[in-house]
């Protein structure tokens, strides 16, 4: 069985999506100690993540700490590293974008919900946020309990703050 020692959420511009399914994934992996981290499909500067969801993460008694958007790169794939996408489409470029791209998977694939995209909640309001956040809670439980992740490692929080 293939184990991880990092994984990475990747979202359209790494300051919502993937970073609330970090949040979640640090929350549900407990003490495993694996290294989770979040990253942009394009980040053109680095900007905070979101405010409304940290504020929603933190409501749900899950732990947020701040930080701003990284893109991913070349760097970021390794044999030992899990690479989580919203979509499809996004899981797509980056194979084709990254020779090296290895273990990406979309979020609800590697969760066993093949069909599950997290949509993009931006200029949507309150109720696609909230929505966006339950579906990020349920996929990363999941993946939570798979065995694979039980690796060791370190968290990356401080790696992603400016």
């Amino acid at each position: 069985m293939k184990t991880f020692d990092k994984i990475l959420f990747v979202s359209r511009d790494g300051t919502c999506r993937a970073p609330l399914a970090a949040a979640a994934a640090r929350q549900y992996l407990g003490t495993s100690r694996i290294q989770i981290g979040s990253r942009g499909m394009i980040v053109l500067f680095p900007e905070p993540f979101d405010n409304r969801a940290g504020e929603l993460a933190t409501k749900s008694g899950i732990k947020w700490t701040p930080g701003y958007s990284r893109e991913i790169g070349a760097e970021d794939f390794s044999d030992k590293t899990l690479v989580l996408t919203m979509n499809a489409s996004m899981k797509k470029t980056l194979y084709r974008k990254f020779p090296n791209a290895v273990n990406v998977f979309t979020l609800g694939e590697f969760a066993g919900e093949t069909d599950a995209e997290v949509k993009d909640p931006s200029g949507r309001g309150e109720e696609a946020l909230e929505s966006c956040f339950v579906q990020i809670q349920v996929l990363t439980t999941v993946i939570g309990g798979k065995a694979e992740l039980q690796s060791a490692g370190k968290d990356e929080d401080d790696s992603n703050r400016k």
